[in-house]
């Protein structure tokens, strides 16, 4: 079988195994070699896309990477809390969460900033 990324042929892993890996979001199989420098990126990639906030996008837009990583280590810490309480369930869940707590940490930020 051959890569659908690379065309390589597809090595049989130590299990026997010789379909390879599922290369989505590309079409067809892929080698270990690409599931790991292409899909797997790619994978999460999409993942974060999915699950930024719309302020995280805003301030990446604008060149402020440092302030949007620690908007985003303040919403990681956020929703694990909520997910502790059984707040949050699933992906689904983390997704339509995401904007809450945004909003939520955008807004006690404010009111640190007002006392």
């Amino acid at each position: 079988m051959k890569c659908s990324i690379c065309e390589h042929d597809i090595d049989v892993d130590v299990y026997g195994w010789d379909q390879g890996h599922n290369a989505d979001p590309f079409d067809g199989r892929c080698c270990a070699s690409c599931n790991e420098v292409v899909v797997i990126p790619a994978r999460l990639h999409r993942l974060t896309e999915m699950t930024a906030s719309n302020h995280t996008r805003k301030l990446l837009e604008d060149g402020k990477a440092d302030e949007a990583m620690e908007f985003v280590k303040k919403g990681n810490a956020e929703f694990s809390d909520r997910a502790k309480r059984g707040e949050v369930i699933n992906l689904s869940d983390m997704i339509g969460m995401n904007e809450t707590i945004t909003q939520d940490i955008i807004r006690r930020e404010q009111n640190e900033t007002q006392d």
